[in-house]
């Protein structure tokens, strides 16, 4: 019994060990400019606030893109689309 409970604990914390690395490809500063950026254009652009984009999946993209791109070639690619709309 001991034996069980100590590899379903090892099973769960070793778990929540892979669920927690990062694969985010900025730095602070960039990620801080990036938040802000979003964070504004989420409730002062009129395509955005009205909901006719998706706001939330468009950052968890550009954290996770496998390749690092600049914050500001991510913020026009956000504008792009939605001017497009």
């Amino acid at each position: 019994m001991k034996k069980l409970l100590l590899s379903l604990l090892l099973f769960f914390f070793g778990q929540s060990l892979i669920a927690q690395q990062s694969k985010i490809n900025f730095s602070n500063n960039e990620l801080l400019s990036l938040g802000k950026t979003w964070g504004y254009l989420k409730y002062h652009h009129p395509t955005i606030s009205q909901g006719k984009l998706p706001w939330d999946s468009l950052l968890i993209v550009a954290l996770t893109a496998p390749k690092k791109q600049m914050v500001s070639d991510v913020v026009s690619s956000w504008l792009k689309q939605a001017q497009q709309l």
